[in-house]
C-alpha cells in the first residue's frame, strides 16, 4: 500500500494496517534544528503540497504521482478570500451590515474555483483531494454567526464540495481556532476531514470522535506544547488520542498546528514511535 492509498483509506474510514502519519508544517527553524540534531539535509521534502525548491508545478505533480503520494490541490477558499480582500475588521463588519455583498464575493470566487478545477481536469490533472485553508474561527469560536454561515456560505461550499466529490476528490478543511460550532456546519456542507484541531483553543479529537463517529475524519490534535516537553508526556498524549481516534478509521497523526523549534528531533521521533505502536489495527497484531 502506498502512502497515498493509506491516507485516502483513512479519510474514508477504512481500517487498514495502521493510521497514516503526516505533517504539513515545520517551521524553518525547526528543520534547521532537526538537521543539527542528525536529520539528513535532503530528508525534508513535500512534493504533494509545495511546488518550491526549484520544482515546477507540473514536475512536482508527476514526481509525486509516480511515488504514490497523496496529491492535493489548494485553491483559496471563498470566505477566506473575502477576509483577505477587505481586511478582517471591514469584512466582519460587512458580514453583519451588508451580508449579501459578502455572499456575492464568495459566490463569484466559488464559481471561479470550479472553472479552474475544470481547467486542471481538462489538462489531465487528477487530485486525491481539495484542501481548503480558511481560518473561520479564533480561540473562542466562530468569527461570525452560524446563521451567516448557513445562509451566506454553506450554499457555495455545498456547490464546490459536490463538484469535488463528483470528480473523485476528497474534501479536507483546515481551520484554526475552536471549531466546535463550525464543525457540524462543515459536515453538513460535505467535508470529509477537518484539520488541525488546535489543543490550546479547546479542541479534543476524543470528544469529536465520540460525537461524530464516521461522519467526518480528523487530522491532528497532537499538542505541539506537549511535543516540546518530556517523553513520558508525549507518550501519554499520543497514546490517549490515537487509541480512541483511530477506531473504525478516520484519523491521521499530525500536530495540532505546525511544529515549532521548541520540539527536538528526539521528541518528535518519540511521537512517531508511539504512533507506530498504538496506531496499528488489532487485526494486524496477531
Amino acid at each position: 500500500m502506498t502512502s497515498g492509498e493509506r491516507i485516502k483509506a483513512a479519510i474514508s474510514h477504512k481500517t487498514i494496517d495502521r493510521i497514516p502519519m503526516i505533517e504539513i508544517g515545520f517551521w524553518d527553524e525547526t528543520i534547521k534544528r532537526f538537521q543539527e540534531e542528525g536529520m539528513p539535509e535532503d530528508f525534508y521534502f513535500q512534493p504533494s503540497i509545495w511546488s518550491g525548491g526549484g520544482y515546477r508545478t507540473e514536475q512536482c505533480y508527476k514526481t509525486s504521482r509516480a511515488k504514490g503520494i497523496y496529491n492535493v490541490i489548494k485553491p483559496e477558499e471563498g470566505c477566506q478570500y473575502a477576509l483577505y480582500l477587505l481586511g478582517d475588521e471591514r469584512c466582519l463588519e460587512y458580514m453583519a451590515l451588508q451580508s449579501k455583498m459578502i455572499e456575492d464575493i464568495i459566490a463569484t470566487y466559488t464559481l471561479r474555483q470550479i472553472e479552474m478545477l475544470e481547467l486542471f481536469e481538462g489538462k489531465g490533472y487528477k487530485f486525491d483531494a481539495i484542501w481548503l485553508f480558511s481560518d473561520l474561527c479564533y480561540k473562542n469560536g466562530m468569527l461570525f454567526s452560524p446563521t451567516f454561515y448557513r445562509e451566506r456560505v454553506m450554499p457555495h461550499h455545498k456547490r464546490l464540495f459536490a463538484w469535488c466529490k463528483a470528480h473523485g476528490m476528497q474534501v479536507i478543511y483546515h481551520c484554526d481556532g475552536y471549531v466546535e460550532r463550525l464543525l457540524p456546519l462543515l459536515i453538513e456542507s460535505g467535508i470529509d476531514c477537518i484539520q488541525p484541531l488546535e489543543v490550546r483553543c479547546g479542541n479534543d479529537v476524543r470528544i469529536y470522535k465520540e460525537k461524530y463517529k464516521e461522519k467526518v475524519s480528523f487530522i491532528g490534535n497532537i499538542n505541539a506544547d506537549v511535543l516540546a516537553s518530556d517523553k513520558d508526556s508525549i507518550y501519554q498524549e499520543v497514546k490517549s488520542k490515537v487509541q480512541i481516534a483511530k477506531e473504525n478509521g478516520g484519523y491521521i497523526f499530525h500536530s495540532d498546528h505546525s511544529v515549532p523549534p521548541t520540539v527536538s528531533l528526539e521528541n518528535y521521533l518519540c511521537a512517531v514511535e508511539t504512533t507506530t505502536k498504538f496506531g496499528r489495527y488489532s487485526h494486524q497484531l496477531d
